[in-house]
């Protein structure tokens, strides 16, 4: 028996060729649906949404769908965050302005939303001749650390709002982190990683990162202000922003929603033209939203209120309409 603990996780994964990866995506995709006598729904699969539809045969389906994609594969990085018991006491932050010191486990939830670029950060450490890639990754955010600021520096950095739902990469990415967390069969770690993925990547190179309590780790990933880093210039446009209105307050009414044609031509028009996608939210838009590069999408009926106080703001935004679709 394994007793559970807290750690934050994270998977990098280096292709040969962005085009014949995307292409092999999709075929590859539906060559394990047909094979398992199964419906492919969406376009691209975060992990949850896989789940949701194939339930105890997700773990069977993301192996074969994962071993089909080896070719296309140059290697893949995991990593992991956590504090062993008594290997440190407290985790001081700002400590030229107004210091603080956290417990781990309250670290690791003050920097969750964040992860990805600590990630970013120990990949390019690793790999310092690759800062010219192009660096695809879920969208995230934090306060000011300073691995931000040599991940701000990358020329080629994307940031995807839902990601795993738009881009290709960032879905395989999820998948790797579902499968892990599936059927890791003990502690994180090299052997237990290569004992839980061998079955699925087969030759590609696997290698773990352990961004754990070393002082020199700590440095870089302790806060040192209390504001949060910029990541506006990094986000991917265009942005879609899909303006629907709900009828309850329910999380079960999004959850449909997102199984609905309306909600799923949306995503394939976002893929189809390499952008990103989110709920409109008028406290967003003033910082965020950019009129000549991003789309509205009016997902209902319901919604126009909410399209033309957009409007109001951003009368020159391309309008899409999804509601018949």
């Amino acid at each position: 028996m394994v007793t559970p603990f807290k750690a934050l996780l994270g998977v990098a994964i280096t292709i040969k060729d962005r085009d014949s990866f995307q292409e092999s995506y999709h075929a590859e995709m539906n060559n394990v649906f047909s094979e398992m006598g199964l419906e492919r729904k969406k376009n691209i699969y975060k992990a949850a949404f896989l789940a949701d539809q194939l339930m105890a045969r997700s773990n069977a389906f993301i192996i074969n769908f994962i071993s089909k994609l080896t070719p296309q594969l140059l290697r893949i990085n995991v990593f992991y965050t956590y504090y062993p018991a008594g290997s440190i006491s407290q985790i001081w932050t700002c400590r030229e302005s107004y210091p603080r010191a956290y417990s781990p486990e309250k670290f690791l939830d003050l920097i969750y939303n964040a992860y990805p670029h600590y990630c970013i950060w120990q990949y390019t450490r690793s790999y310092p001749d690759c800062k010219h890639y192009l660096f695809e990754s879920d969208f995230f955010s934090g306060r000011i650390t300073p691995a931000w600021e040599t991940v701000r520096l990358l020329p080629n950095l994307r940031l995807f709002y839902r990601g795993g739902q738009c881009n290709t990469l960032i879905s395989l990415a999820d998948l790797f982190l579902r499968l892990i967390c599936e059927t890791l069969p003990g502690r994180l770690g090299l052997m237990n990683l290569r004992r839980c993925l061998n079955h699925a990547i087969g030759d590609v190179p696997l290698f773990s990162h352990f961004l754990g309590p070393r002082s020199d780790y700590l440095r870089e990933m302790a806060f040192t202000q209390q504001r949060d880093f910029l990541v506006t210039p990094y986000i991917k446009r265009p942005i879609y922003w899909f303006v629907w209105k709900p009828f309850t307050t329910t999380k079960e009414e999004i959850k449909l929603l997102e199984w609905k044609s309306t909600y799923i031509s949306m995503v394939t028009e976002v893929e189809k033209n390499n952008g990103c996608f989110r709920k409109y939210e008028p406290s967003a838009i003033t910082q965020i939203l950019d009129q000549t590069q991003d789309k509205a999408c009016l997902m209902n009926e319901e919604a126009r209120p909410m399209l033309h106080a957009l409007l109001s703001f951003a009368p020159k935004i391309e309008v899409l309409d999804f509601r018949s679709t």
